[in-house]
């Protein structure tokens, strides 16, 4: 959780195992955080001076261990830090996507479990930007499946577009072949002819 890109923020989380973050592109990248920034951890390290250890019994007391992803251990010490403290007025979270199609999207349940603890706890939460988590497609039993079926007619059409394309550029690659092909052949009636 250490990229150039990061311009602003408090505290950052590496709950990757020691193997992971001693790595040292990792660690170089990790000492470069400014001392005074809280660097979450599984534990303190010395090689890492503003590492804390993540308190993860008093964090899931009560609740079942779902760290599913970095993310989900953030929002699970803001639960913590919310029912201790109470001051979390609201939570914005940008550029979580986690769709059950890419990488992320095994994560995306911890995450989600986390989110609507916060809210249960008062938090007003604020997902932004694109992407599935807290989204369903209907609410069984009261709505028709019609949003799903929407969002799959959508995504068909969209396959039937890239299809159409591999189709054309097929046809494009077997012009090029028959044209080799006649080529090969042309030389080959060439060379019969020189002999």
């Amino acid at each position: 959780m250490t990229y150039k890109t990061f311009t602003r923020y408090s505290r950052l989380y590496e709950m990757h195992i020691k193997e992971y973050w001693s790595d040292p592109v990792v660690l170089e990248r990790i000492k470069k955080v400014p001392k005074e920034i809280d660097i979450w951890m599984q534990d303190h390290y010395d090689e890492i001076p503003n590492s804390k250890r993540y308190p993860i019994e008093e964090v899931s007391s009560g609740f079942h261990q779902n760290f599913t992803s970095s993310i989900a251990f953030m929002l699970a010490h803001a639960t913590y830090e919310q029912r201790k403290y109470k001051n979390i007025g609201s939570l914005q979270l940008w550029g979580v996507h986690m769709m059950a199609e890419e990488e992320y999207g095994y994560q995306r349940a911890g995450c989600e479990y986390w989110l609507g603890i916060l809210e249960a706890l008062g938090v007003e939460v604020f997902v932004g930007g694109t992407g599935s988590v807290l989204k369903c497609t209907f609410n069984y039993g009261y709505d028709k499946e019609w949003r799903m079926l929407s969002d799959l007619s959508t995504r068909k059409q969209q396959l039937q577009v890239g299809l159409t394309d591999l189709h054309r550029k097929l046809e494009e690659v077997k012009s090029h072949v028959a044209q080799q092909e006649g080529a090969i052949k042309d030389v080959d009636w060439t060379i019969r002819r020189i002999q």
